[in-house]
């Protein structure tokens, strides 16, 4: 179990410690320096209140769920077929509970040359792609960098 606090606000994200080959289901230190970046830059002008928002390669949600909860941003937070049941679980316990702004976990696989159909996701009108620490092989960059373009094509 990890934890962030923000003032009153805290972040809550179940994390698995035990070895993958991939290590997605920790918090690894450059979504942690992004999240806090967010939390300081909350009243400072950083204008992304409810932009919608995209998170590649979520892991645990870290970045995405500090989005959405500091700044009220609609998430679709993304990863891998074995990373959803967890990333619903953390957007579960971290859910705006006085909003109706909407998160929700789905799979999306940078290989595939279309962004999938999911029930709740909506891949039109997104205003922020956030990525951190989402590649740990150097063949997976032209696939991020090709989904980026896709979704960047939606903004």
């Amino acid at each position: 179990m990890f934890s962030l606090e923000f003032g009153e606000d805290k972040i809550v994200c179940n994390t698995d410690q035990s070895v993958d080959s991939t290590g997605a289901k920790r918090v690894w230190d450059a979504g942690l320096a992004l999240a806090k970046y967010f939390e300081r830059n909350v009243y400072k002008g950083l204008n992304i209140k409810g932009k919608k928002c995209v998170e590649l390669g979520a892991g645990v949600g870290l970045t995405g769920l500090t989005l959405h909860k500091l700044y009220d941003c609609p998430l679709i937070s993304t990863d891998l077929p074995i990373m959803i049941p967890l990333l619903q679980h953390n957007i579960g316990m971290n859910q705006n509970l006085n909003t109706q702004i909407p998160a929700v976990a789905c799979v999306l696989d940078w290989t595939e040359d279309c962004l999938p159909s999911h029930e709740g996701v909506d891949w039109s009108d997104i205003d922020i792609i956030v990525a951190t620490d989402c590649i740990y092989r150097e063949k997976f960059i032209p696939d991020l960098v090709n989904t980026m373009k896709r979704l960047a094509s939606m903004l």
